[in-house]
């Protein structure tokens, strides 16, 4: 994956499969800990290339749909 800057050129951003939703879930396990967090402080703790708010909400989603994290409120709520 790349970005272009303003200038035109490309940054590499990292190895797309990084990226896929499996990956993100993997990737959310190493950041987490027993201390609750927020969405946005699990996003911070993921080193780069992060994934979409969009990506890491339905890794997470997934992860406590299959009992492997916890979520307040709980997933049975929807996205609140």
């Amino acid at each position: 994956m790349y970005e272009r800057a303003e200038d035109g050129s490309f940054r590499a951003l990292g190895d797309p499969a990084a990226l896929a939703l499996e990956e993100v879930k993997q990737r959310v396990l190493q950041v987490v800990s027993d201390d609750w967090a927020s969405t946005k402080e699990l996003l911070d703790r993921l080193p780069d290339p992060k994934p979409s708010g969009g990506q890491l909400r339905e890794a997470l989603r997934g992860l406590a749909e299959d009992g492997t994290a916890e979520r307040d409120p709980p997933a049975s709520d929807g996205d609140k």
